[in-house]
């Protein structure tokens, strides 16, 4: 009902489905209560994100595994998805996601790890960009 109420105002708020049973808010009041929710219990933040990832990867999302790893700095799940899946993205024509996920992981992280620096090269090679491989 408040969702309701703030649509009806104008408050970004946007409905998913016709009859609004569902609701998205604008990224900026997302961020803002994340921030906030992070404040107030970092350890509750870090699993609830971790939870989010976990479920997105059951159900094949995997860009919003990705997202959610890295929102809390799970680099090693973040890690293990991007290299699992960054074959299958690149072969069906989504090598601008997996460029993202790499670009998103810690540099450092992406040096260390071969198989990160393997599914970038990749996906730059396959991209036709030969000097956008720059680790």
């Amino acid at each position: 009902i408040r969702l309701e109420r703030l649509h009806r105002d104008g408050l970004l708020v946007a409905p998913l489905d016709r009859r609004e049973d569902f609701f998205r808010v604008h990224q900026v009041i997302r961020d803002a209560l994340d921030e906030s929710f992070q404040r107030k219990d970092r350890r509750a933040h870090r699993e609830v994100h971790q939870r989010a990832s976990a479920w997105f990867e059951s159900t094949g999302d995997i860009d919003r595994a990705v997202e959610q790893a890295l929102r809390v700095g799970d680099v090693e799940h973040a890690e293990r998805l991007v290299v699992q899946h960054g074959a299958s993205y690149h072969t069906t024509g989504r090598t601008q996601t997996v460029k993202r996920w790499v670009e998103n992981l810690p540099r450092q992280d992406v040096l260390r790890s071969p198989s990160l620096c393997l599914v970038a090269a990749v996906g730059a090679l396959g991209a036709g960009d030969a000097g956008g491989i720059r680790l």
